[in-house]
Order: C-alpha cells, then structure tokens, then sequence
C-alpha cells in the first residue's frame, strides 16, 4: 500500500540536496522534489499550521536559534499529537568540544589564530536539552548521548573536509594570511591520530 509522505525543509538551500541523502532513506530522497519543499523560515516561528507533521526535527540547529525554548515550542506546535519531535547538536561547554571540527579548532590556537565558534548554549548538553524540552511541554522525552568516530583516506581528505567554509573552523582558516595555512597544516599534522593502516 502506498501512503502521501509530505516532506518540507526549513532553512535548506534549495539546491543542497546532497544534505537530506544523510537523513532519508534512498527511496524517499530520490522521490523529492527539492525545489518544491525547501524554503527560509523563521524557527521560531515556523509557516506551518498546528499538528501538521508527524516528524519534526531539528538537525544542529539549536544553538543557532536565540529562543530555543520558543524553537522547540514551535517544532511541538506544528507536530501532530503522537507525533515525533527531534533533534540533535554537537555536545559543548566553555571546557569541553565534541564538535568534529575541534581538533582544527585547537591547531588554530595553537599557532595563535583567532577562532571563529558558534554559540555555546546550555541545550548542547544533555540535562540542558531535557530541561528545554520539558518547558517546551514536550512529553515522553528521551535524550541520549551518541558518540561517533569517522577515518578519513589520509591526513589530505581530513584537511580538505575540515577546511571547508561550512563550519567556524573552516571559516576561521579561510580568514588566515599568507604562510599561516601551512603553519597550521604542518602544526595539525603532528595532532591528528593516524590509524594502523594510515
């Protein structure tokens, strides 16, 4: 039996695609149609009427939002009663960084760089995140903590990865002058653990 998926995208790049493969499965992404369901939206205040998605979820996004009690009341709001309201961010404090650019991060202070970091709130962690949900009136809460190691093919891959602008690394990198990206490479390089096989 086949059933009306309705998919809509918040604040997505209608031409970004390749970010949903991550979150749909194969089937379901091949059949969207990118250009009808993304649009630039407010997440706290979200175009979309009372109970309208059985799913609504919030991909490291949270600490972005300057009331993220208001963001999650919203993401509730606009979920069917029964329905699922998720999320997840990087875990961060002012001592700790489990972003997968932190490493980069840290080569940048290394050489004496200024860092560019996004907003360290008290949602990226998790008593901070079950605290936020309750308020938003959110039932039936579970958070959990998912830890995730990722190899690259060589130190080269994980260079250009980390050194793309999408991230306050990369974007902090891009901001470097003249032999300072080799500094950092050369500095990073010797930081990096290297796997057995390389």
């Amino acid at each position: 039996m086949k059933t009306k998926t309705k998919i809509r995208f918040a604040d997505l790049p209608k031409d970004y695609p390749g970010l949903c493969r991550v979150f749909l499965p194969r089937p379901v992404h091949d059949a969207v149609d990118y250009a009808n369901v993304a649009e630039v939206a407010d997440a706290m205040a979200l175009p979309f009427g009372e109970g309208e998605f059985d799913i609504v979820a919030s991909a490291l996004v949270l600490h972005f939002i300057p009331d993220r009690a208001k963001g999650l009341s919203e993401m509730k709001r606009v979920t069917r009663r029964g329905g699922i309201v998720a999320g997840y961010t990087w875990e961060r404090a002012s001592t700790e960084n489990g972003a997968p650019y932190a490493p980069m991060m840290r080569g940048l202070r290394a050489i004496g760089a200024e860092v560019m970091s996004s907003p360290t709130v008290p949602e990226a962690s998790l008593d901070g995140l079950q605290a936020a949900l309750a308020t938003a009136r959110v039932e039936n809460i579970e958070v959990t903590k998912v830890e995730a190691t990722q190899t690259f093919r060589d130190f080269d891959e994980y260079w250009r990865i980390q050194t793309l602008t999408l991230s306050p690394a990369g974007k902090s990198v891009a901001k470097l002058n003249d032999n300072e990206p080799n500094r950092l490479r050369n500095t990073f390089r010797t930081t990096v653990p290297i796997a057995a096989v390389g």
